[in-house]
């Protein structure tokens, strides 16, 4: 199952429960859903699961379940333009690929492939 990598877990509320346990990732919540702080990694497989604790802090373990995020869109800074002429200028850019290991750049009026990265 592909998983954004900004996503909320929710799940159905268990009877006599005070808390939950969010494992992995440590966070104890009254509630029936929960983000995590920050993204997760893109294209990495995850194993989860909430555990119940009651007024006693009694555990009940929860069932574990597996899901894989999703690969993130490249994300692009562009900068000022230098070297500006009549005909040409040099784009000056940050691209974080995310983990993709291929992209196209595209250039001009009528777009067509100026360079190929192999990151």
């Amino acid at each position: 199952m592909n998983i954004p990598i900004t996503t909320t877990f929710s799940w159905a509320p268990s009877t006599n429960t005070m808390d939950y346990y969010v494992w992995p990732f440590s966070d104890y919540t009254g509630e029936t859903s929960y983000t995590p702080p920050a993204a997760l990694l893109a294209n990495t497989r995850y194993t989860w699961r909430i555990d119940s604790y009651n007024s006693e802090w009694e555990c009940t373990q929860g069932v574990e379940w597996t899901f894989t995020t999703t690969t993130a869109k490249p994300t692009v800074q562009t900068g000022t333009a230098t070297n500006n002429a009549t005909d040409s200028a040099t784009l000056n850019a940050i691209i974080n690929p995310n983990g993709l290991k291929h992209h196209t750049i595209l250039s001009g009026a009528q777009p067509s492939p100026m360079a190929t990265a192999r990151l």
